[in-house]
C-alpha cells in the first residue's frame, strides 16, 4: 500500500512538472517591453525603408524616369513574375518575419544587445557599423558563392535568379534557406559586437537600402545613390551583371572578396568590352 501510494505521488509529481513546463512555454514568448520594442521596432524600420524605396522605384519604372541610368535599358521582368514576387514578399514580411523576430529575441538578448535609454557615442556607432559591414560582406560573399554550387543553386538559389533583370522587390524574392543565410550575414556584426538596438536598426536600414539599390536596375550617381562614391564598391552595376550573366561577382558591399578570389574576372572582361564598343562608336 505504501509503495502504491509512493508511486501515485511520483506520478502526480511528474504530471505536475510536465504541466508546469507546458504552461511555461508561452511565458518564454511573453510580450516583455524589450521584446515588443525589438519586434515592433525592427518591423517598422524594415517595412518603412523597404516599401519607401520600392515605391520610389515603382514610380521610376512606370513613368520611365532616370532612363539614362538604366543598366539594361528597354528590358523588364514579365508581369507574372513580379506578381509572384510581390505575393511572396507580402507573406514573408507580414506573416513570417514578425514570428521569427519573436522567437529570435532570446538570442538577441544573449548576445548582449542593449535596450537601455543611454545611447552609444557616435564613435561607437560608427565603428560598429563599419565592422558590421566587413563581417556582412565576408559572410555574404562566401554563402552566396556556396549557393552557386550546382545542387544548391538548383534547389535553393535558382528562385532568386528568376529575375535576370532585377528590380527592387526582387531583393527578398528568395528561398527560406537563402533568406536565413542573408539575415545571418546582416545581423552577425551587430550581434557579435553586442551593439545597442539603435545601432542594430540603423545597420539593418543601411544594408536594406544598399541591397535594394543593388537590385534596382539603375546605376545611379551621387546623391541619388551614396553607394556610387564609396571606394571599393560597385554594387548596382556588378550585381545587375551577376543576375543577367549568372557568373561570378558574388560580393555584397565591396568588391574585395571577388577581387581577391578572382571571381570578378568575367565581369571585368565584360566591362572592358563595353568600353571598347563605346570608344568605337
Amino acid at each position: 500500500m505504501t509503495m502504491a501510494w509512493a508511486s501515485a505521488c511520483d506520478l502526480a509529481a511528474h504530471a505536475a512538472a510536465a504541466t508546469a513546463s507546458t504552461l511555461a512555454l508561452p511565458e518564454r514568448l511573453s510580450p516583455s517591453p524589450d521584446r515588443v520594442l525589438f519586434v515592433m521596432g525592427t518591423v517598422l524600420i524594415v517595412e518603412s525603408v523597404f516599401w519607401f524605396l520600392n515605391a520610389m522605384l515603382a514610380v521610376c519604372y512606370k513613368c520611365n524616369l532616370l532612363t539614362r541610368y538604366r543598366i539594361q535599358p528597354g528590358t523588364f521582368p514579365r508581369w507574372g513574375l513580379i506578381q509572384e514576387c510581390l505575393l511572396d514578399v507580402l507573406v514573408s514580411h507580414f506573416a513570417v518575419r514578425p514570428l521569427l523576430l519573436l522567437v529570435a529575441f532570446p538570442l538577441v538578448v544573449k548576445c548582449g544587445v542593449g535596450f537601455g535609454a543611454t545611447l552609444p557615442s557616435v564613435w561607437t556607432a560608427v565603428w560598429h557599423v563599419l565592422v558590421s559591414m566587413q563581417v556582412d560582406d565576408c559572410l555574404f560573399y562566401w554563402s552566396h558563392r556556396l549557393l552557386h554550387h550546382p545542387w544548391l543553386y538548383k534547389h535553393i538559389h535558382k528562385k532568386h535568379h528568376a529575375f535576370r533583370v532585377p528590380i527592387g522587390l526582387a531583393v527578398e524574392y528568395s528561398h527560406p534557406v537563402e533568406d536565413l543565410l542573408n539575415t545571418t550575414a546582416t545581423l552577425a556584426g551587430p550581434l557579435l559586437l553586442s551593439s545597442h538596438i539603435t545601432v542594430l536598426w540603423f545597420y539593418i536600414a543601411l544594408k536594406l537600402w544598399q541591397s535594394v539599390d543593388a537590385h534596382s536596375g539603375y546605376n545611379l550617381p551621387f546623391p541619388l545613390s551614396p553607394w556610387s562614391i564609396v571606394p571599393g564598391m560597385d554594387c548596382a552595376s556588378m550585381h545587375d551583371w551577376h543576375h543577367s550573366h549568372n557568373l561570378g561577382a558574388y560580393g555584397g558591399f565591396f568588391v574585395f572578396w571577388d577581387r581577391l578570389c578572382g571571381t570578378d574576372k568575367p565581369y571585368m572582361a565584360w566591362l572592358e568590352r563595353q568600353k571598347s564598343k563605346a570608344s568605337v562608336q
